[in-house]
């Protein structure tokens, strides 16, 4: 038999940042989003680390990795503390040579942007959804 007995739910207590990026701890911490003494839910977690995750890859990093690791709970303060580990990893930048193509549709015609992930069939993709814009001269 298992009995649960509801109380207040945990809260966000220190956070604590591994940086492997060329950011700060302040940005990283802004991207984040999670504030001490919030209430901690899972899609509160998830969204913390998917925003900041996202926010490296709109910075060219897209092998980047957002890792959030839960601490002991402290049942005097109610709190867990939380360790997140930012991970860059290598920049990835695309050019276009032969055609001037925009940053913003660049990015809407190779898949990697989208995935936010470097994929050897989403590299093959790219060109050649490229090439069909630049045949039919629309770029915008």
């Amino acid at each position: 038999m298992v009995r649960v007995t509801p109380s207040a739910r945990a809260r966000i207590g220190a956070i604590t940042i591994q940086n492997e990026t060329e950011y700060t701890e302040a940005e990283l911490r802004e991207q984040l989003k999670l504030k001490i003494g919030r209430e901690i839910t899972s899609d509160r977690l998830n969204r913390g680390t998917d925003g900041a995750r996202k926010w490296l890859a709109k910075k060219d990093f897209l092998g980047a990795r957002v890792t959030l690791h839960r601490g002991a709970y402290d049942a005097k303060s109610n709190t867990v503390p939380l360790e997140v580990t930012f991970h860059a990893g290598l920049e990835v930048r695309v050019t276009v040579e032969g055609a001037k193509v925009p940053a913003r549709t660049l990015r809407r015609l190779v898949p990697i942007f989208e995935e936010g992930a470097v994929d050897e069939d989403l590299l093959q993709e790219g060109p050649a959804r490229i090439a069909r814009v630049v045949r039919t001269r629309r770029l915008f």
